[in-house]
C-alpha cells in the first residue's frame, strides 16, 4: 500500500524549482531582519493555534500537545534558538524533512487517487514559521 501510494503521489507532485517568490514589504523594511522572536510572541502564537492532531508526532517524536503544554517553560530558550537560526539565515535540515501520511478523501479507498498526503513536520518549526508570518503581515499593514 505505502508504494502505491508514493508511486502515485509522487506522479502528481509539482518539482521545486528553488526559487523563492519575491516578497515585497514596505520601504522601510525590506529585508527579514526586523523578525525578532520574544518569549511573549511565541507564548501567544502557540495558544492562538490549537493542535490539530493531538497524538501525531512530528519527525523528531515531538507532539503539537507536548508544545502546548510546555510553552511557558520553553519560550525563553526557544526564543534565542529561533533569534539565532534568523540571524544565520539557516535552520536544521532536520526541519525540512517530513512524514508524508494518506488522507482519505471519499470515494473507494482502493483508489489512490482518493487520498491527499499530508506532511507533518517540526512542531518547533511550524512555530517558528508562524512568527515570520506574524510578523510580514505586521509589517505589510
Amino acid at each position: 500500500k505505502a508504494t502505491l501510494l508514493n508511486r502515485y503521489f509522487s506522479s502528481v507532485n509539482i518539482k521545486d524549482d528553488g526559487k523563492l517568490p519575491p516578497l515585497s514589504l514596505k520601504d522601510d523594511c525590506n529585508k527579514i531582519d526586523s523578525v525578532k522572536f520574544t518569549i511573549v510572541m511565541l507564548i501567544r502564537l502557540c495558544k492562538e493555534v490549537k493542535p490539530t492532531f493531538t497524538c501525531e508526532c512530528d519527525p523528531d517524536n515531538y507532539t503539537p500537545y507536548l508544545l502546548e503544554r510546555l510553552i511557558n517553560v520553553l519560550a525563553f530558550p526557544l526564543s534565542h534558538i529561533f533569534n539565532s537560526f534568523m540571524s544565520i539565515d539557516k535552520v536544521p535540515s532536520a526541519w525540512k524533512k517530513a512524514v508524508v501520511t494518506p488522507l482519505f478523501k471519499k470515494g473507494q479507498s482502493s483508489d489512490p487517487s482518493n487520498y491527499r498526503p499530508t506532511s507533518l513536520t517540526s512542531v518547533f518549526c511550524k512555530l517558528m514559521e508562524r512568527g515570520v508570518v506574524l510578523t510580514v503581515l505586521e509589517l505589510m499593514k
